[in-house]
């Protein structure tokens, strides 16, 4: 992913005017570049003013759903933002459910979290905290740190899991680790007995 983002920031600032390089990018999307469909497409989501595209969310649902449809699993976990968050789109949390799923068996952490979320939740979907459980150890897997936080609550509470405080304190350590801030707290409290 990070290889590709780089190709779009290349792509983006090789050019002297942003809006060739807008043009170019579109180029790329055109012949079929799923993730550079999805990078431009998440650009026109939340604007971008180094590269003077203006917020539109229709053209980044229009992008982000082509990125998707080519087989970017990132795209996916995008698309499925958009319609858990109503942007650009009407709040639909069972489409959602299906895209974060996509995109969870695309290898992408930040699915997996997403669709523990739903399971967790009970949206789009009907609660289930040994499926959260087991996804949100699938993001943990994929570095994700709120995942790890997760699955340290989970441990911790017993929710969908067993019991067990060491296995909550090595969750939080990693999620620590991942620099997600509420994990290192959250151990912290747990060292000294004051997590709640």
């Amino acid at each position: 992913m990070k290889i590709i983002s780089i190709w779009l920031i290349y792509l983006l600032g090789a050019v002297a005017y942003a809006n060739v390089a807008e043009d170019r990018a579109k180029e790329f999307c055109d012949k079929g570049e799923a993730d550079i469909c999805t990078e431009l497409g998440k650009y026109y989501r939340d604007g971008n003013a180094q590269y003077q595209i203006q917020k539109d969310l229709t053209k980044a649902l229009e992008l982000i759903t082509k990125g998707c449809d080519l087989g970017s699993a990132e795209g996916c976990n995008e698309l499925g933002l958009m319609h858990d968050n109503g942007q650009g789109t009407k709040k639909d949390s069972t489409k959602a459910l299906g895209l974060y799923q996509k995109a969870c068996e695309g290898g992408i952490g930040a699915g997996c979290l997403n669709l523990a979320l739903m399971y967790d939740l009970g949206q789009g979907t009907k609660k289930d905290s040994s499926k959260a459980f087991g996804l949100y150890q699938k993001a943990c897997e994929g570095e994700v740190g709120a995942g790890c936080y997760k699955v340290g609550f989970k441990y911790y509470k017993g929710e969908g899991v067993a019991k067990s405080e060491s296995n909550a304190l090595k969750n939080f350590t990693k999620s620590c680790t991942l620099k997600f801030k509420d994990g290192c707290e959250a151990s912290a409290k747990l060292k000294s007995g004051q997590l709640k």
